[in-house]
């Protein structure tokens, strides 16, 4: 027996009760907004037409009028001109009519011959009360276009107070008289006119799945307004009975057109009964048998021939199968064998194209069909992918994934309670795509990530949850809730401690830019960081964390500062105390790294150490200050609170405190690297203390190095200094010793040279030092040369600076070369100059020629001398001079491929001048020809 099936089907119903009495509402004003709304009505009831009105919804005035056209004609009077209302004496004279906007309802132009435009508010109220007074009249549809005006209706009407009465009238009087029709009417036709009465029937059942909320009618007319008309008993909607009254009737009609009529009739009232069912369906937070369960004609039709749907006794709910079965349904084999292909075509355009897929039920057919029928396609769509997106059904789930991955942003529609769940079920695989999209698009999941860090608040996070846990902290830090006030629990802070528990926070990185802590409740505050205790938090950051790390140590001091940012002294005090006294690890730190980083004003800085001063002391707290900046490797801190014990009124803390101040710094192995980095800004009488610290003379000297010398500050340098009088023996260091001779400050210079001086190291030296073109370092490189003169190795030594490329060592060897009397150094001076390239040396050899050894040294020097370009011009005619006043044989003093080269200079005297050597000395060059013309009786 079919579900829901009667011994005999009927397609009319027992007569209707009192609650289905007609009274049509023709027409409708609507004037001013909200409270202040004025309201005129034409209404019928039993032939009787009367104008009622209302100037605040409660008080009704009723005029009653000879006809429905006279009725008309006052109705459009009204629109007209708001005042005639009083003029004809349906509201009280001296009625106050606001002001405001006017809209109305039943004043279309209808025409069943034309099809309109546009099914407006007003064309659709109209459509539906000439519907009933032809229907009433005994009309029944006959044209295509009737057929159009009757599925718009039933397409676009809402239902609700004003429409719903000639709706379900006209849906009644059509199925009342349904057997009449279809006998007069082409299959086809009658075929279309039971789709437009499935597509009503569908949106009742879709209207159904409301449950008991309002429905979601966007900007359709306020017409429920009317509500308050005493003979709509003050309901704007249809109450349940009528929509069960309703559905119960669409469910006998379809099995009388099982039962009686062609098949493709019935297939074309069920395909629109589920298309309107979508169409009417509004989305909840319900679970689909919450709604399902009302829907009387959609359950009929999915589930026919099955045991997952049957109704009580009373027939207005519908008991359900489990969610798995249902799911998981399947086209039984009766539907397979006898279904038409007429029908199967009409099933595979609604798949391929109509299918919205809002309904659950609905959907869950679709699939069916798919899968029963395997050239049968499926176009998916947002809603039936947000529909299937939990399914139980396996081939579903495939389905839904295969279309989310092809375009990842179709997991933005998901309701968060759902992917939630789909979160919880996932692989590792699945798992990492959807963190993805989600980290992609954060802003379009706030509320996944709030639902899920709600439902994972208070638990021990697996290691799975862990990872979901800290990506939603860091992608959504500020839009999950953490509200504090009252009983509310701050989910992201008791979320947050959770993961850095279990986490301790690392990798760092991946957090210094994300923790923001904004906690304005003093107690609320202390409680997070676990300083003082709150109801709010169990454990704190000084619970769960090792703040011994520096980085993580700063990020927490942060939120302290900006919270004391406009504190005043005692909540300034208050607070930091609490931290000082807490004997948990980290606390007394935070207040050090507070302090010492200066993350709040000076003022507030200098307020709260005066305030340890009195409550200690013996510097104590200073001690502990400076312990903690070196456990936290910190000198800028450090060198703070030396600056901070500089002054007379802290010689009190030195004279206590000595002792343990040098054993904390001296047992830190950066403190020597720390004192001579700082020497320029630790001011000068904490230097004098600090620097008598046993054994920090070694150490600091530890950090000079030969290529650091040259870099020293004024204060580095003076320290270095007073070092090096004290201890002569770092000089011994060869190569620290030549980086102190060209050290570009004097009194390094002096120490390094004396020690030079003293320890005879000279000969390894005092080239360096005389081409340092430091006047100390110099000085003595000269006054060394000087007392070298009668060694036997002078020449040579002479020689090296000569051959210097410094011009100021150059030019004290000259100096020192002008004194020398001995020929023998001379000429042994001179010969190694001929090679020198040197211009200020070679006027010494141009002085000296009879000194040179060879005519080949001779012509080696002057081709230096004749082929330099653009320099020693000067030295250039003086060896020609020479040459011509002391050279007989020009080849003797220049090579012939320097003459050549010569008289193709672009020097005019240059050329001048070889090419007269070349002639007067008849040098054989290959294509030169020398010959002599005379003029009187010179050679020319």
């Amino acid at each position: 027996m079919a579900l829901f099936g009667r011994k005999a089907p009927s397609a009319v119903d027992a007569p209707v009760s009192e609650e289905f009495e007609r009274v049509s509402i023709r027409q409708v004003i609507l004037h001013g907004y909200l409270v202040n709304r004025t309201i005129f009505v034409h209404c019928e009831k039993n032939g009787v037409n009367y104008l009622k009105a209302t100037l605040d919804r409660e008080k009704w005035f009723e005029l009653p009028v000879e006809s429905r056209a006279k009725g008309d004609e006052l109705m459009l009077g009204i629109r007209a001109d708001l005042k005639s209302s009083l003029t004809i004496g349906l509201l009280p004279e001296g009625s106050h009519i606001p002001w405001g906007g006017t809209s109305s309802l039943g004043f279309a132009d209808v025409d069943f011959a034309v099809d309109p435009e546009r099914y407006s508010p007003d064309y659709l109220f109209t459509l539906g009360r000439e519907l009933d007074l032809k229907l009433r009249d005994g009309w029944l549809p006959s044209t295509k276009n009737d057929q159009n005006l009757i599925l718009n209706f039933f397409a676009f009407a809402p239902i609700k107070a004003g429409f719903f009465g000639p709706y379900k009238f006209v849906l009644k009087r059509l199925t009342d008289g349904f057997d009449e029709f279809a006998k007069n009417s082409e299959l086809n036709y009658a075929s279309l006119i039971a789709a437009g009465m499935g597509y009503g029937y569908g949106r009742i059942d879709g209207f159904a799945s409301r449950v008991r909320k309002n429905p979601q009618y966007g900007s359709v007319v306020d017409v429920e307004a009317i509500a308050s008309l005493p003979e709509l008993r003050a309901s704007r909607f249809p109450q349940l009975k009528t929509i069960q009254f309703m559905m119960r009737k669409g469910v006998r009609f379809l099995e009388h057109l099982e039962m009686n009529h062609d098949s493709v009739i019935a297939t074309r009232f069920k395909i629109q009964a589920l298309r309107g069912a979508e169409e009417g369906h509004e989305e909840s937070d319900y679970p689909e048998e919450r709604y399902l369960e009302f829907q009387q004609l959609v359950t009929r039709i999915v589930y026919q021939g099955t045991n997952l749907a049957t109704r009580d006794r009373e027939a207005r709910k519908v008991q359900l199968a489990s969610r798995k079965e249902r799911h998981n349904l399947e086209i039984t084999p009766l539907f397979k064998m006898s279904i038409t292909p007429n029908e199967l075509a009409m099933y595979k355009n609604w798949l391929a194209g109509k299918l919205d897929g809002k309904n659950s039920a609905v959907a869950h057919f679709a699939i069916a069909l798919a899968q029963a029928f395997p050239d049968f396609e499926i176009k998916w769509n947002t809603p039936l992918i947000k529909t299937l997106f939990n399914s139980e059904s396996q081939y579903a789930q495939t389905q839904v994934w295969d279309a989310i991955e092809k375009n990842p942003k179709l997991l933005g529609i998901i309701p968060p309670i759902q992917l939630v769940e789909a979160i919880e079920k996932s692989d590792s695989a699945r798992l990492e795509f959807i963190l993805k999209e989600i980290k992609a698009s954060r802003w379009s999941y706030t509320a996944l990530i709030n639902l899920w860090a709600a439902n994972h608040i208070n638990t021990e996070l697996s290691k799975r949850d862990l990872q979901i846990a800290t990506l939603f902290l860091q992608i959504a830090w500020t839009t999950i809730p953490n509200n504090s006030s009252g009983s509310d629990i701050p989910w992201r802070d008791t979320l947050f401690l959770q993961v850095a528990k279990q986490s301790q926070l690392q990798p760092f990185g991946d957090w210094k830019d994300i923790v923001r802590i904004w906690i304005w409740d003093e107690q609320n505050f202390l409680g997070f960081y676990g300083a003082a205790e709150s109801e709010k938090y169990k454990h704190g950051i000084l619970d769960i964390l090792d703040l011994k790390n520096a980085d993580l140590l700063e990020l927490f001091a942060k939120p302290i500062a900006t919270y004391l940012a406009y504190a005043d002294s005692a909540k300034l005090i208050r607070i930091l105390s609490t931290f000082m006294d807490s004997p948990k690890p980290g606390s007394s730190d935070l207040v050090w790294m507070i302090l010492g980083k200066q993350m709040i004003s000076s003022d507030k800085i200098v307020m709260f150490l005066n305030h340890l001063d009195k409550s200690d002391p013996s510097g104590a707290p200073y001690l502990k200050a400076v312990t903690s900046a070196v456990q936290l490797n910190d000198g800028a801190t450090l060198l703070r609170y030396l600056t901070a014990l500089s002054p007379e009124e802290k010689e009190p803390f030195w004279r206590r405190n000595s002792a343990e101040l040098e054993a904390i710094l001296m047992n830190w192995k950066d403190f020597p690297a720390f004192f001579w980095k700082n020497l320029d800004v630790i001011p000068p009488q904490t230097i004098n203390k600090l620097s008598k610290f046993a054994g920090l003379t070694s150490q600091i000297l530890k950090q000079v190095t030969p290529a650091s010398i040259a870099r020293m500050s004024a204060s580095q340098i003076s320290l270095f200094v007073t070092f090096l009088k004290l201890d002569p023996q770092i000089c011994a260091n060869s190569s620290m010793l030549r980086a102190m001779l060209v050290a570009p400050d004097a009194r390094i210079n002096q120490v390094a040279a004396k020690y030079v001086k003293d320890e005879n190291k000279f000969n390894v030296n005092w080239l360096l030092m005389l081409e340092s073109n430091l006047p100390v370092t110099q000085q003595a490189a000269l006054n060394y040369l000087k007392t070298e003169t009668e060694s036997k190795d002078f020449a040579s030594k002479l020689l090296m600076a000569l051959d210097s490329n410094n011009s100021g060592a150059r030019k004290m060897a000259l100096n020192v070369l002008s004194s020398v009397k001995s020929p023998a150094i001379l000429r042994s001076v001179v010969d190694g100059l001929v090679e020198n390239r040197n211009v200020d040396t070679w006027r010494v050899v141009s002085k000296n020629l009879e000194l040179v050894s060879s005519t080949d040294k001779y012509k080696e020097f002057t081709s230096q001398v004749f082929l330099s370009r653009r320099k020693a011009r000067l030295v250039k005619e003086e060896v020609k001079v020479d040459i011509e006043e002391l050279i007989e044989d020009i080849a003797e003093a220049v090579e012939k491929d320097t003459l050549i080269r010569m008289a193709h200079s672009s020097v005019e005297s240059d050329r001048t001048w070889a090419l007269k050597q070349i002639a007067l000395t008849g040098i054989d060059i290959d294509g030169v020809t020398v010959e002599r013309a005379w003029s009187g009786d010179s050679n020319v």
